[in-house]
């Protein structure tokens, strides 16, 4: 496999486990799945999958515990923009 196809294939990885993350489905704290069970569901090789989460660590998304594997870390933990949502009354609502 080239470089550039391996690399793609990591980022491809890294983003699919990112949303999982961002969407709740892998809760903070907890273990992602065995390096071995991601890599056969993604359909990549172990060192494919190992450059993914590389790039998610960095992001502060997830930790690596040696032999335990990946957790993941609290959102609010790791400098990613927040969305904030501004309601303002509609101008006649307010007093004059």
């Amino acid at each position: 496999m080239s470089t550039v196809t391996h690399l793609g294939k990591a980022q491809q990885v890294a983003s699919d486990i990112r949303k999982r993350i961002l969407r709740g489905q892998y809760a903070t704290g907890t273990l992602l799945p065995a390096e071995r069970s991601l890599a056969e569901e993604f359909g990549v090789a172990r060192n494919t999958l190992r450059s993914g989460l590389e790039a998610l660590a960095e992001e502060g998304l997830i930790r690596q515990e040696g032999r335990r594997g990946a957790v993941v870390c609290a959102l609010q933990d790791t400098g990613a923009p927040a969305t904030l949502l501004l309601v303002l009354p509609a101008p006649e609502d307010c007093p004059q």
